[in-house]
């Protein structure tokens, strides 16, 4: 924030999109409601490869952990870890991506995007780690049952202006290589900016 701060008070700005991968992917969303609460609204966010979104990534960690492939066996847990780098409780206070949706909010569009591959939602690369059981009997993958809650929070939310982009062939961070997720990217914020939205720092 300090950052974005300090450009638009230097250098013309009009719209402003913020744009992260893995732990980055956080980071906008948090970016965002951090500007929100100040009465500030970013012009969208995409969030590539990472959402906190509990309960389920705190299951899918409980089944996974010390299961190898397993991305996250560094000793740390999803519950404290996350919480200790965004600095609030984000769960106690409902500040993560499905209830800011749910509660209605449209301020911000946010595209976030998910590969089926992804090790970090239990993804498939290396066909090393299994379905968890709640997500078989959901009929899910792990990474679109990890993520569902999302999908349908943004389903069911009319005329939401959210994307949620779950690809089968999806990796880690698509969206630092050459790969077709760019152009849907493009394609969100092009529908974004024909929306005329305002200046977000006039």
């Amino acid at each position: 924030m300090a950052a974005m701060d300090y450009t638009v008070a230097n250098y013309p700005s009009t719209h402003v999109f913020a744009h992260g991968t893995s732990a980055g992917s956080i980071g906008v969303f948090a970016m965002s409601q951090a500007y929100a609460e100040e009465g500030t609204y970013l012009t969208a966010i995409v969030a590539d490869s990472w959402a906190f979104t509990p309960p389920r990534i705190f299951d899918m960690f409980d089944a996974l952990v010390g299961e190898e492939g397993y991305v996250f066996n560094a000793g740390s847990d999803l519950r404290t870890d996350g919480m200790d780098k965004l600095g609030y409780d984000y769960l106690g206070l409902g500040i993560y991506p499905e209830a800011v949706i749910e509660g209605g909010f449209v301020e911000v569009p946010s595209m976030y995007i998910v590969g089926e591959k992804d090790p970090g939602c239990g993804g498939y690369r290396g066909g090393i780690l299994s379905t968890i059981p709640q997500a078989a009997a959901a009929g899910l993958s792990n990474c679109g049952w990890m993520y569902d809650d999302l999908r349908d929070a943004i389903d069911n939310q009319p005329n939401s202006p959210h994307v949620f982009d779950l690809s089968p062939t999806g990796d880690h961070v698509e969206t630092n290589r050459e790969n077709p997720v760019n152009n849907r990217v493009d394609n969100f914020v092009s529908g974004v900016l024909a929306t005329i939205p305002p200046h977000v720092f006039p």
